[in-house]
C-alpha cells in the first residue's frame, strides 16, 4: 500500500508539472519519477513472492508434522530440525529492504550499461 502511495503522489506531482508546462527538467523528473514507479513494482513483486514462499513453507511444515504414516518420535525430529533450519536462515538473512535496495542497484547499473555510449566531437 505504501509503495502504491508513493508512486500516486509522484505521477500526480509529474501530472501537475506538465500542466504549468515546465519542462525544462522534465528529463531528470522523468529519471526520478522512474526509479520511484520501478521500486515501487519491485516492492510489490517482493511482497508477492514472499507471501507465495511462506504459504509454501507453510504446507510442507504441516505435511512434515502431521504425517500420520510416521512415528511421533520421527514427527519430533523432524520438528527440531526444522527449527534448525528456521534458525540458520533467519541468521543468514539480511532485512526486506537491504534485499529490495540491492535488487533495485543492480537493476540500475543494468540499465546504465545498455545506454548507448555517447560520442563526443574533437574539434
Amino acid at each position: 500500500v505504501k509503495a502504491a502511495e508513493v508512486n500516486y503522489h509522484a505521477m500526480k506531482a509529474q501530472d501537475n508539472r506538465m500542466k504549468d508546462g515546465d519542462t525544462s527538467s522534465r528529463s531528470g523528473e522523468q529519471e526520478q519519477l522512474l526509479h520511484q514507479t520501478f521500486g515501487s513494482v519491485l516492492e510489490i513483486g517482493w511482497h508477492c513472492i514472499v507471501s507465495d514462499v511462506e504459504a509454501t513453507i507453510r504446507g510442507a511444515c504441516f505435511k512434515l508434522l502431521k504425517d500420520s504414516a510416521v512415528s511421533t518420535l520421527q514427527r519430533d525430529r523432524r520438528a527440531k530440525n526444522l527449527l534448525i533450519m528456521g534458525e540458520i536462515f533467519q541468521a543468514s538473512g539480511q532485512p526486506p529492504e537491504a534485499g529490495l535496495a540491492e535488487i533495485l542497484n543492480k537493476l540500475l547499473q543494468f540499465k546504465q550499461s545498455m545506454k548507448p555510449p555517447q560520442h563526443t566531437s574533437a574539434a
